[in-house]
């Protein structure tokens, strides 16, 4: 299946470095539950592809770490081949997703809705809320919800690009920690490290917008 443009391919694997930037996927174990339903128009392989959160008596959750902040995450939540669900998904236990595919008279197929939500421990946690029946979910789009894009938390020294001069910038700080960690501390977590430094070369040579 073709990933479409401006989306990461998540195809069930259990959190690590996925080598593109950024470390994501499911907790614990694999998932081992993705699922294509397939279509020829690309648009719609978001909706048609989902991976399973709650299958085989299973109770699964995932994430992907970020800097501390505020997110605005939408999730939807479907399948086009059943209608076999009550879809209650949260990201950081705020709930996002709550529509029962079931219900009598019911005839939409996926739900999609964006909530604004707090990461404070370096990682966005996706996971299945009390009431929800064989979740399955399609994707997810993260994006600051401050207005402070990714790309300008590794412009270290604010000149709009990325480069080796803030690549210095964090080098100059690693390992250093709170109370005083400084910018380069770019996901918050209290030291300058590895985590910050992947981040920053994921960004190398962008242009950030004023």
């Amino acid at each position: 299946t073709i990933t479409p443009t401006g989306y990461l391919k998540d195809s069930g694997k259990k959190i690590a470095d996925r080598l593109n930037g950024y470390t994501y996927g499911w907790v614990g174990s694999d998932n081992g539950s993705s699922r294509d339903r397939g279509t020829d128009i690309l648009e719609e392989v978001k909706k048609y592809t989902f991976n399973h959160m709650q299958n085989s008596f299973s109770n699964k959750s995932w994430e992907i770490e970020l800097p501390n902040g505020e997110y605005n995450v939408t999730i939807s939540a479907g399948d086009p081949s059943y209608k076999d669900s009550y879809y209650k998904i949260a990201a950081e236990n705020t709930l996002v997703v709550d529509f029962n595919a079931e219900a009598p008279g019911n005839t939409q197929y996926w739900a999609v809705n964006t909530k604004t939500v707090s990461v404070t421990d370096g990682k966005l946690t996706i996971s299945n809320a009390e009431g929800s029946d064989n979740n399955k979910i399609n994707y997810i789009e993260i994006t600051p919800a401050s207005g402070e894009s990714l790309c300008s938390r590794a412009n270290l020294n604010d000149d709009t690009v990325v480069n080796d001069l803030d690549k210095n910038i964090l080098l100059q700080n690693i390992f250093s920690t709170t109370p005083n960690p400084s910018r380069a501390d770019i996901n918050g977590d209290g030291i300058v490290n590895i985590l910050d430094y992947s981040f920053l070369m994921t960004h190398l040579g962008d242009t950030c917008s004023p």
